[in-house]
């Protein structure tokens, strides 16, 4: 499967970076954040945060990037990356808590669209095991048509120290779950 369109949900640092360079290499990319201004920002071809070459990055993918708040949006594209903020709770463990906002609506609308073969990518800091205790089981409470096969999420190794789990919305696709679930984002991502 070759992703030709993606959506982006938060539009902080990492978000509207992932954003900006997918659309820079040709991938349609519908940018997802609950703040106004940082929607504006990206539809006005305008960098939503400070980063270095971010300005540059827009401007060579501005043709195929747009930003909205209305998570409904992301029916449309190949696959969702969930990057929202994440928070650290007093114990020292991360909360999941953005992640699942950005995610449940997502999930609603692929529901309501019948739509198959949608790609969730959670590239949120989680603590580990959130995929598989956390995140699955809120898509498949969600969506029917969500499946991770023989716990192919925990099984995901790190990419420099941070998990990227892939979740395939569809029960016929397991085999290509698993050979994107075993491979690091930037595998994932070179074949665009």
């Amino acid at each position: 499967m070759k992703i030709e369109s993606a959506s982006v949900f938060g539009l902080g640092k990492l978000g509207a970076c992932l954003a900006a360079t997918l659309a820079a290499r040709g991938v349609n990319v519908i940018g997802v954040d609950i703040d106004p201004e940082k929607v504006r920002l990206v539809n006005d071809g305008l960098p939503p945060v400070e980063e270095p070459l971010l300005a540059e990055t827009m401007q060579a993918g501005h043709s195929l990037l747009r930003a909205t708040l209305d998570a409904r949006e992301a029916v449309q594209t190949d696959a969702s990356f969930f990057i929202p903020p994440t928070m650290s709770l007093p114990d020292g463990s991360f909360s999941n808590e953005f992640l699942l906002k950005a995610m449940q609506p997502c999930a609603s609308a692929i529901r309501a669209a019948d739509k198959r073969g949608h790609l969730f990518v959670c590239s949120s800091t989680t603590t580990p095991g959130a995929c598989d205790t956390v995140l699955v089981p809120m898509l498949e409470k969600v969506s029917d048509r969500c499946h991770d096969p023989e716990g192919v999420c925990r099984r995901a190794p790190p990419f420099r120290g941070v998990f990227v789990p892939v979740i395939w919305a569809d029960f016929e696709k397991t085999s290509l779950l698993k050979k994107k679930a075993a491979l690091p984002l930037s595998e994932c991502l070179a074949s665009l």
